[in-house]
């Protein structure tokens, strides 16, 4: 249910009555199977990522093996095996430890390639990290769930590394064919609007449910907004990237996904045609001169208590800050995930 969160001597904290998108709200319902029968869209976002990571890469100067990269919204992760090829230290966190759980055989698998991965059960309004400590954040498919994206990227900007980047997806107001419905329906207070309130019907649509007004939590935003509240955090705008620009089920079923994806890649490479139903934001945290990087951190180094960002001490299975604040590990399958959620239900 949404907690009222009370003012702290926190930056973080805002008065506000906050709803959580928690996938634990329908304990049949599991992310992953969301994403049976979208390989083209799955892919397609991996093939936008893949190329906008490969071009930071080669101009930023941290070598493999200390870079921290955080997978923000996670869920089961669908995106770790290609942010391994990037980083070795990926930090997959989300609020949902049902989620996380779902993933042991992924992270089974990118284990076997080297990469070093942690799992942490977060509020992205309340990161549990140090400022400063990653030099990539990525977040797919979380956006369309966040009420207050002001809040979000604000912490965001706080826990990237001067002159790293934020790789954001996000579900695009602005797309062709919601374009040509309200051009169509006559509906011209939708150009107006900088984000959209979609309709869902509970019983199917992702298993969550926004509990102050019984509807799902789902938002379509306007790129402009986006940028805009991206720049009053703080980031540079790097650039914007059209994704999906063929999702439509017709097309799906006609020339299946391997043919959709090679035209996909063609069309990737006209970014300025943002009509998508998807659009990938690149945003860069301004690298300041006096800054020195840490070296040889671990999870351990970074974690830090979500309500007033103290330094956490380790007590048996409990984590606990100076001012006793408390949180907890959970095992499953040989993996332990911090559960450093605040508010927690």
């Amino acid at each position: 249910m949404p907690q009222k969160v009370s003012k702290q001597n926190n930056n973080t904290a805002f008065n506000d009555t906050i709803a959580i998108a928690d996938y634990e709200a329908n304990p049949q319902y599991f992310y992953r199977n969301f994403w049976e029968g979208r390989t083209y869209e799955h892919l397609s976002e991996v093939h936008a990522l893949d190329k906008w990571l490969k071009r930071i890469i080669r101009t930023y100067n941290v070598a493999y093996r200390y870079r921290f990269v955080l997978d923000l919204g996670g869920g089961f992760g669908r995106l770790l095996p290609i942010l391994g090829q990037y980083a070795r230290n990926v930090v997959l966190g989300d609020y949902s430890l049902k989620e996380i759980k779902s993933g042991a055989d992924i992270y089974n698998q990118v284990i076997k390639q080297g990469v070093e991965p942690s799992f942490v059960g977060l509020n992205a309004y309340y990161l549990p990290f140090r400022q400063n400590s990653f030099d990539i954040v990525v977040s797919f498919r979380l956006l369309h769930h966040i009420t207050h994206v002001d809040k979000l990227l604000q912490e965001v900007f706080r826990v990237i590394y001067p002159g790293g980047y934020m790789v954001l997806e996000f579900a695009h107001k602005n797309h062709i064919k919601a374009v040509i419905r309200a051009l169509l329906t006559g509906n011209f207070s939708f150009f107006k609007k900088s984000v959209i309130k979609q309709k869902h019907n509970p019983q199917t649509a992702q298993g969550l449910k926004d509990p102050t007004k019984d509807n799902i939590l789902f938002f379509n935003y306007a790129l402009s907004y986006v940028v805009e509240q991206a720049r009053k955090a703080g980031f540079n705008v790097v650039g914007a990237q059209p994704v999906s620009f063929l999702r439509v089920p017709l097309l799906k079923r006609i020339l299946g996904y391997k043919t959709l994806l090679k035209l996909e890649r063609l069309l990737q490479m006209f970014r300025f045609l943002r009509i998508t139903p998807s659009i990938v934001l690149v945003l860069q945290k301004p690298a300041a001169i006096e800054y020195v990087r840490r070296f040889n951190d671990t999870i351990y180094d970074i974690l830090r208590c979500p309500q007033d960002r103290g330094k956490i001490l380790i007590n048996g299975k409990q984590l606990i800050c100076k001012k006793g604040h408390s949180y907890s590990f959970v095992e499953f399958e040989g993996f332990k995930i911090f559960d450093m959620r605040y508010p927690k239900k």
